[in-house]
């Protein structure tokens, strides 16, 4: 069952082997791969949803105007329609002065939120 009455011959000394050299994995500077998130405007890749984010407002303000018409909080998340809103509630939930970096912007077709 185990091999030990087997008639093969088994070596008395191991040959030594050469170390295995253990070579990190190549690095990927095209972001080609399905970690990545494909602008659908031009279809360059990145890395998150930050990059992005920032290609959008850097190449296509317009577009991105349309797409982040949602405000949010960057305390909590909330959403609101417009910016007075969000400054308000801020103000009254959070008791902090309102100022740019308390606000995030929305996108409306898959919710994500970008800072500026």
């Amino acid at each position: 069952m185990w091999g030990f009455n087997d008639d093969v011959d088994v070596p008395s000394v191991i040959e030594e082997q050469q170390p295995l050299l253990l070579m990190p994995p190549p690095i990927n500077h095209s972001f080609d791969n399905e970690n990545t998130i494909k602008c659908k405007i031009c279809s360059m890749q990145f890395p998150d949803d930050q990059a992005l984010g920032n290609h959008w407002m850097d190449s296509h303000k317009k577009e991105a105007q349309w797409l982040f018409r949602g405000y949010a909080c960057a305390i909590c998340l909330d959403s609101f329609t417009n910016k007075k809103l969000l400054e308000t509630h801020v103000q009254e939930r959070h008791h902090v002065q309102f100022v740019e970096q308390c606000m995030l912007l929305q996108c409306i077709p898959c919710g994500s939120h970008f800072g500026h």
